[in-house]
């Protein structure tokens, strides 16, 4: 089961002669833009994460609709559209002057192709919203009607406002979509070069069809290393980095007249995920004991000094119009140890950590990544909370890429998992609407497709 613990404030912290200078009237030659990893190729097959992955694919290439500063959808390539009052049709016309970086036009028989390529080579994020869709009718080169086998409230975030559309005069022949290396699309800005693990470059589309962005060249430095990332902006190396700092230093780069500190809901919600597929976290009411174990507060105060909110139980951000505020989360030591006692969870030898029910030791392992030191700093604090109520737990920091391996193998939670417990995250985006929790929690991996505790719930 998934408890989300608190959800971490972005901090964006902003060279001001830079951030000046995109404010200007004048067009700004070039940004450079601090990121914490590569994120292989950019197209929608071979992008790693959502941040700062999806970001930067949604740089090169287009979605039908865009979702504004609240969340909320609004026609991008689309120029018209009509829905029906039963939800079942949707009658979308496209603008007529949008073109691929090639120079070659963008069509409603792109759109088709793209829906239609992305059911054939599944990519989860972008194929099960699609499902929905019986039938697609195309009329010239800009009308579209896409005829839906059941109502969905959410077709206008996902898929529309979410599925990059793909160019059908190379897409079509390519038949491994995970090994394709091309990143041609429509958007904003055009890929110029990848050099893997130090940047990627990319040129302003100035023939775009909301005109050409007032950015000419955007570089994206990798810093893996966080120190390394704040020392590049102070010394001016970097104009932006879109990075959460640590607490710590939030004071510290706040005094700094020549930076400015951003604060606001995070690109991520930090977890703490429970493998509810073995056991004994398989036992509610050991899971349950656990929830009861960690004081969430305490880890918001303590290890990032109060910039945070406690996250809900439910899972959905406090500034979501989604959000339950009835739902509270729990801390009682002793509740835990009574839940862990009435259920068969008890220390037999007195060595101070319980036996399971079959009177085997419990000995868990929370895994963390081993570069981020507050995740790092978290686990521990929760290993602590644990043993305080005999859970015998230890933290293990891996390379995100190991621990992702055991967690979510291949990014598919059909291949299963394999670990105890892990402090992991979601990006921003699983919190759009609520009936995310579909993918977050049902036990069919066609539906639950982010279902890595492989929680199990009639």
């Amino acid at each position: 089961m998934k408890r989300s613990f608190f959800s971490v404030g972005i901090i964006i912290l902003l060279l001001l002669s830079s951030f000046n200078l995109v404010l200007a009237e004048e067009k700004v030659q070039s940004l450079k833009v601090g990121i914490s990893k590569d994120e292989n190729g950019l197209n929608p097959y071979t992008y790693v994460t959502g941040y700062p992955g999806l970001d930067l694919v949604n740089l090169l290439y287009d979605t039908l609709f865009n979702l504004d500063e609240n969340n909320k959808p609004e026609p991008w390539l689309v120029k018209d559209f009509k829905v029906s009052k039963d939800g079942l049709t949707y009658e979308l016309t496209l603008h007529d002057n949008v073109k691929w970086h090639d120079g070659k036009p963008l069509t409603a028989d792109d759109v088709k192709f793209t829906m239609e390529y992305f059911i054939k080579y599944p990519k989860s994020r972008f194929t099960n919203p699609l499902k929905t869709i019986k039938s697609i009718e195309v009329s010239g080169e800009t009308g579209i009607t896409l005829n839906l086998s059941q109502a969905d409230p959410n077709f206008m975030i996902q898929p529309l406002a979410d599925l990059p559309i793909l160019p059908q005069h190379i897409w079509s022949e390519v038949s491994t979509p995970d090994d394709e290396t091309n990143a041609l699309g429509s958007g904003p800005y055009i890929l110029e070069e990848h050099k893997s693990g130090q940047y990627y470059k990319m040129k302003s589309n100035e023939d775009y069809f909301k005109g050409a962005p007032p950015i000419n060249e955007l570089i994206f430095p990798i810093i893996e290393d966080t120190t390394a990332m704040y020392n590049a902006l102070q010394a001016g190396e970097l104009d932006v980095i879109s990075s959460s700092i640590s607490p710590e230093l939030v004071e510290q780069f706040s005094s700094n007249p020549a930076l400015k500190v951003v604060r606001g809901p995070g690109y991520s919600t930090s977890l703490f995920q429970i493998n509810a597929e073995k056991y004994p976290m398989t036992e509610t009411a050991f899971r349950q004991a656990i929830d009861f174990a960690i004081d969430k507060e305490n880890l918001v105060k303590t290890v990032l000094l109060g910039y945070a909110e406690v996250g809900s139980p439910g899972f959905i951000h406090p500034s979501s119009s989604y959000f339950n505020s009835d739902l509270k989360p729990v801390f009682d030591k002793e509740k835990a140890k009574q839940i862990l006692e009435e259920a068969g969870f008890i220390d037999k030898d007195g060595d101070g950590f319980r036996e399971d029910q079959e009177g085997k030791k419990i000995d868990l392992t929370t895994l963390v990544y081993s570069g981020n030191p507050i995740r790092i700093r978290t686990a521990e604090l929760i290993s602590e909370a644990l043993n305080e109520v005999g859970i015998k737990n230890a933290v293990k920091a891996m390379d995100s890429t190991t621990v992702d391996s055991l967690m979510w193998p291949d990014f598919d939670v059909s291949k299963g998992r394999d670990y105890d417990l892990g402090v992991w995250s979601w990006s921003n985006t699983m919190q759009l609407f609520p009936d995310r929790m579909n993918d977050l929690f049902h036990s069919d991996p066609a539906i639950g497709s982010v279902n890595i505790g492989g929680v199990q719930e009639p």
